[in-house]
């Protein structure tokens, strides 16, 4: 994976003096509660329509910080789902304490939402 975002930092955005690791470890958090996101929604069977995570994040410094709460609102009422909330928040702190176990990054992550990250950082920073 890091081979991976050398090469598309190189040459999509036309840096080489980032650490493809720095950015991964700057992109994984959002990456993860995008991920646990989809699997409690999955997890519950509500057929939920994916919402753009991009008026969820905000740029301090270096790292994205996504607003886990105001996106779940978000998706939850584009979805007409909000009177799920609290079963989904529940639900949602069961998968990442299962996921907790898993120290491979790849594996809580969704390879389109990396781009879709990666993009939003580099273009927007």
């Amino acid at each position: 994976m890091i081979s991976v975002i050398k090469k598309f930092l190189h040459l999509v955005v036309g840096v080489s003096k980032i650490k493809a690791h720095e950015i991964l470890s700057h992109l994984s958090p959002v990456l993860e509660n995008l991920f646990l996101t989809r699997g409690t929604n999955e997890a519950l069977q509500l057929g939920m329509t994916w919402l753009s995570f991009e008026r969820c994040c905000k740029l301090k410094k270096k790292a994205i910080e996504f607003q886990t709460k105001t996106f779940i609102d978000r998706y939850l009422n584009k979805n007409n789902q909000l009177t799920q909330k609290t079963l989904f928040i529940k639900k949602r702190e069961e998968i990442r304490l299962q996921s907790r176990s898993i120290s491979e990054i790849r594996c809580k992550i969704r390879g389109h939402d990396f781009i879709e990250v990666l993009v939003h950082k580099a273009f927007f920073t």
